[in-house]
């Protein structure tokens, strides 16, 4: 199993979280769609995959899902974002559960941070730290040994003055989508990041023709 703490979670949101079975089968296929090494996310603190969870007061069964344990500034957890891979149509791809809430609680939003914190020591050494617009990238670019951290709430992420201080004096590559969504990610990142950062660059994957 992987040493993400599902029992963690359980002791965070109760009983609200139940989890049927860890790595098994079908893991090793979203393992390989998305680029991530299974000895990376063995081992993770902060990311696992869970073929099934159910969860108190969700209609929808969570399946094929990838649990990431989301911190703050300070590292303190916040909350567990389960972030599913084809999820059925008109259901969320991704379901929050912040800590000291209630899985039927509202509001259940975003927690709009950097994931994983860049602060952390074994990122904060690193020559260049790899900006992406997703955990699951950024979990990419981690397995393949590269310093990377992401945006937790989307491309439409907007940065404030408190999370452009946290990439100050850093040497940014911001790794965008080719698509309008990830240019405009692109466009508004620079514009933030720009003149606070100490080297900059972008690069992205094209579009491929047969995904």
């Amino acid at each position: 199993k992987s040493a993400f703490s599902i029992r963690l979670i359980r002791y965070i949101i109760g009983s609200a979280l139940t989890v049927s079975t860890v790595f098994e089968g079908r893991a090793n296929k979203w393992l390989a769609h998305r680029g991530i090494d299974r000895q990376f996310i063995e081992h993770s603190p902060v990311l696992g995959f869970v073929e099934r969870a159910n969860v108190s007061g969700w209609k929808h069964p969570i399946t094929n899902a990838w649990a990431i344990l989301v911190t703050d500034a300070d590292g303190e957890y916040r909350a567990v974002k389960l972030h599913r891979e084809n999820p059925p149509p008109g259901s969320p791809k991704s379901l929050w559960l912040p800590f000291g809430t209630q899985p039927t609680e509202k509001p259940r939003y975003g927690f709009a941070t950097l994931w994983p914190p860049p602060e952390w020591t074994w990122l904060a050494e690193s020559d260049w730290l790899y900006l992406c617009p997703g955990e699951l990238k950024a979990a990419a670019c981690l397995s393949a040994g590269r310093a990377a951290t992401s945006i937790t709430t989307g491309e439409s992420f907007r940065w404030t003055p408190g999370q452009v201080a946290r990439l100050a004096g850093r040497n940014v590559c911001i790794v965008f989508d080719d698509d309008p969504a990830g240019h405009k990610f692109r466009d508004n990142t620079v514009a933030a990041l720009v003149s606070n950062v100490a080297a900059f660059k972008t690069i992205t994957l094209e579009r491929a023709l047969d995904p």
